[in-house]
C-alpha cells in the first residue's frame, strides 16, 4: 500500500526486522541470499550479521572473497545504504581488543568492506549526541514513543527564512528494553513548537543510528564501543573478553550527506 510505502521510507533502525534477520542468517551465503531477496537495505545490517555469523562460523579466503563480490554486485543493484567509514573504524578498533578466535577473519573482512566505497561513505560526517538512554533501564512497559529534536547547518540552507533553526525530528517507538522503530518525522505539524522545521531532502536513507558503550577491559583498558544493533549488543557483549564492564553512554546519528555539519 502506499501508506506502508511512505512509513518504509521513513524508517531508520527497525528492531524486530533485524532481530528476525538475526535468527535467519546462520553463515554468510545466507546474508546473500537476504540481500538478493530485498530482506537488507543498509550496509550496516550487513555488518550486524557478520558480527552474529562469524560468532559460530568461519569462511576460507576464496569464500570471503566470493561473499564480497556478490555483496558489492548486489549492493551496486539494489542501491544499499552505505555505512560511514568512522563507525567501521570503532567497530575495528575495539575488535583488536577480543580474543575469540574469529576476530581476526571478522576485522580482515570489515577492512576491505572499510576501504570499498562501494560498502562505506568516505565523506564527512558529524555524530550528534542527543543524550538518551533509549529505554536501556528497563521497566518501560506496553509499546510507548518518544522523539527527540536535531537542528543543522548546511550550506543549502544558508539563506532559510522560516521560523526555527532547520533541523529533525526522530521517533521512537519501546517495547521494555528494546526499540521496536527509530522513524525520521515528516509531517510538519509534528513540528510546531519543536523550535526545528524540517526541509524536504532531509531522508531517512542519510540517517544512521548507533550507540556507543563505555567498556572496561579486563586489563584495565578503556574503551568506546560502536552497536550498530541496539537489542543484542553483539560487539560489547560477545567479542570482547570475560569480565569486561561495560556502561551504556549515548546514542548518535551519522549523517550520510558530504558537506552537512550537524550540530545539537
Amino acid at each position: 500500500s502506499d501508506s506502508s510505502k511512505e512509513e518504509s521510507t521513513k524508517t531508520i533502525y527497525d528492531g524486530n526486522k533485524n532481530m528476525g534477520l538475526l535468527y535467519m542468517c546462520d553463515d554468510i551465503d545466507d546474508i546473500v541470499r537476504a540481500v538478493n531477496d530485498g530482506k537488507i537495505d543498509s550496509m550496516g545490517t550487513v555488518i550486524i550479521l557478520l558480527m552474529r555469523v562469524l560468532q559460530t562460523s568461519s569462511s576460507s579466503h576464496d569464500e570471503i572473497d566470493q561473499f564480497i563480490s556478490n555483496i558489492e554486485r548486489l549492493c551496486e543493484k539494489k542501491k544499499l545504504n552505505r555505512v560511514p567509514r568512522q563507525i567501521i573504524d570503532s567497530i575495528i578498533s575495539t575488535l583488536e581488543h577480543s580474543d575469540k578466535e574469529n576476530a581476526k577473519h571478522l576485522v580482515s573482512l570489515l577492512t576491505r568492506l572499510q576501504r570499498n566505497t562501494v560498502f562505506s561513505s568516505p565523506i564527512r560526517e558529524t555524530n550528534i549526541l542527543h543524550g538518551v538512554t533509549f529505554g536501556m533501564g528497563g521497566g518501560m512497559g506496553p509499546l510507548q514513543t518518544q522523539a527527540w529534536v536535531y537542528t543543522l547547518k548546511h550550506s543549502t540552507y544558508q539563506n532559510c527564512t522560516q521560523p526555527g533553526k532547520c533541523g529533525f525530528i526522530l521517533r521512537e517507538g519501546l517495547t521494555g528494553e528494546n526499540i521496536t522503530f527509530i522513524h525520521l518525522v515528516t509531517d510538519r505539524s509534528s513540528y510546531l513548537n519543536s523550535g526545528v522545521h524540517y526541509h524536504d531532502n532531509i531522508s531517512a536513507r542519510d540517517l544512521c543510528v548507533y550507540w556507543v558503550w563505555t567498556v572496561i577491559l579486563p586489563n584495565g583498558v578503556v574503551l568506546d564501543a560502536i552497536e550498530l544493533e541496539l537489542t543484542k549488543c553483539r560487539l560489547s557483549k560477545f567479542w570482547l573478553p570475560p569480565g569486561t564492564k561495560r556502561e551504556f553512554k549515548a546514542a548518535y546519528v551519522a549523517y550520510n550527506v558530504s558537506d552537512y555539519m550537524v550540530a545539537k
